[in-house]
């Protein structure tokens, strides 16, 4: 079995595809699809879950909760299962200030912000990384390798695929829980 958090408007086929609502523009028609909170989903687990897959979900989640959602993971996992998660990468953002570029496209209603106090450009770009589209944490590499680390994951592998965000593969570190 393979879980997609926090699906969006993109459920996967060969999933189960776990979001809080339904997107009445989102055709759901051959996935499966769970409308919920992810900690209320109770599978009737018949098959190990060998994939739990978050792209761009985890930054949506305080800290502890963050952390919550990763021991979650962990508990639902096979023992060879993994782990996949993409998240904006906050030292891109910080560069990104430092620099007064922006390599992160900002949505219509930041790049309208004045450019006068209380927010230079560069720091709406920043303002965006923490808590723009629903952040409430962000993470750089060493960060999301800590949190994966103190939740019981080995991180094998870790990507930018696009230079604005970390790409994670981790699977359960052997006798962790």
């Amino acid at each position: 079995m393979r879980i997609n958090v926090g699906c969006g408007r993109r459920p996967l086929p060969g999933y189960v595809n776990i979001d809080r609502c339904r997107y009445p523009d989102v055709d759901y028609s051959g996935v499966e699809f769970y409308e919920g909170d992810y900690r209320e989903w109770q599978p009737a687990l018949t098959e190990p879950v060998t994939e739990v897959r978050a792209d761009q979900f985890l930054e949506h989640l305080a800290r502890e909760d963050g952390l919550a959602f990763l021991r979650w993971c962990h508990g639902l996992l096979a023992p060879a299962g993994t782990l996949r998660l993409t998240v904006p990468d906050l030292d891109v953002h910080l560069r990104d200030m430092r620099n007064g570029a922006q390599t992160v496209p900002l949505p219509p209603w930041l790049r309208s912000l004045p450019a006068q106090p209380p927010y230079r450009p560069e720091e709406n770009v920043f303002l965006f990384a923490l808590y723009g589209e629903g952040h409430c944490m962000v993470y750089n590499e060493s960060m999301l390798r800590a949190a994966l680390s103190h939740t019981g994951f080995r991180v094998l592998d870790l990507q930018r695929p696009d230079g604005a965000n970390l790409a994670v593969t981790a699977a359960p570190n052997a006798g962790a829980s």
